[in-house]
């Protein structure tokens, strides 16, 4: 079967592309259908069409989308035609999914909205591993998308959420979203809360902010690398995260959101397909909001889209692309 996507066809060029239907199987479990809307994870995304990782070209981007369901196998239960699908999915045209792997969309919820629960996911893992608990004091270092919604997260669950992003837009956006203690830099002397952080989660991947984050933790307290080190950005030591680490006995560790199992397992508090249903709800009641924070675009503009943000030019946080206009 033939379908359209959107791949980077060499390093720094993305296009929308035609292609088979990958050939995932099929059977009583597998639910299908066409795409509605799928969003970008910039970071991840504009690393692999700048080549930091991958097998070459061309490469799949995407990290989430929602798909309305056609065709179900004989086996499924959770879903019927009509619904839609929420799935770890590129930006494709058509999807074909096992019934498992896909979670439901809440009625009354904008399935343009939807795929944010996969960079909600994210966070939710360090979420449910953390040793911190409400009312602990959080600070979240980098307010781009993944940031921002670890922001909203932690406020939610009944955090003291602090807040640090130099780009005073994206400050902007976070105040829109309802987040409040915002800073351009680490306010590393403050009293109210040198020593005080009991978790705090990078989602920049710059050395800097990690080293700042050691720096103002509790003893004892986390430091989680969310956001990956695709590049060095400047000449610091290792020593300096290392006298932080062994002085501040301070836990630095990998933001991982995979260390939760994808399925609910036997002795196993949380997984992956929890947290997705339960950001996608909180998604509809508005208690985590993506009003306002992201662009929509036609498929046939990925092209001029991840030039955008290549060269710094996008005016928004993310782009979800609107697959009813393919």
């Amino acid at each position: 079967m033939k379908i359209k996507k959107i791949a980077a066809t060499a390093k720094d060029k993305v296009e929308l592309i035609e292609a088979e239907l990958p050939d995932v199987g099929t059977g009583a479990s597998y639910i299908e259908g066409p795409a509605v809307s799928s969003v970008m994870s910039p970071g991840t995304e504009l690393s692999g069409v700048q080549g930091l990782y991958g097998n070459g070209y061309p490469m799949n981007l995407g990290y989430a989308t929602v798909f309305k369901v056609e065709k179900c196998g004989g086996e499924v239960k959770n879903f019927k035609p009509g619904d839609f699908a929420f799935y770890l999915g590129n930006h494709a045209s058509y999807h074909r999914a096992e019934a498992q792997g896909c979670v439901k969309v809440p009625e009354g919820l904008d399935p343009a909205a939807a795929p944010f629960a996969r960079l909600i996911g994210i966070s939710m893992s360090t979420l449910n591993t953390t040793s911190a608990r409400p009312p602990s004091k959080v600070l979240i270092t980098g307010l781009g998308i993944v940031g921002n919604l670890a922001a909203q997260l932690f406020q939610h669950c009944g955090y003291e959420v602090y807040a640090v992003e130099p780009n005073e837009i994206r400050r902007k956006f976070a105040e829109n979203c309802g987040l409040k203690k915002l800073f351009p830099a680490i306010p590393a002397e403050d009293p109210e809360l040198k020593d005080k952080i009991q978790l705090a989660l990078d989602c920049s991947g710059h050395e800097k902010a990690v080293i700042d984050a050691l720096k103002i933790v509790a003893r004892k307290g986390e430091v989680v690398l969310l956001g990956v080190p695709w590049k060095r950005n400047t000449d610091i030591f290792a020593h300096e995260a290392f006298h932080a680490v062994f002085h501040k006995y301070a836990v630095l560790r990998s933001g991982w959101e995979w260390e939760i199992p994808r399925f609910p397992e036997t002795f196993k508090g949380n997984s992956m397909a929890e947290n997705f249903t339960a950001a996608l709800n909180w998604l509809k009641e508005e208690n985590i909001t993506v009003d306002g924070i992201y662009d929509v675009a036609s498929p046939k503009e990925a092209g001029r889209v991840y030039e955008s943000y290549l060269q710094g030019r996008a005016k928004y946080l993310t782009t979800v692309f609107n697959w009813k206009d393919e």
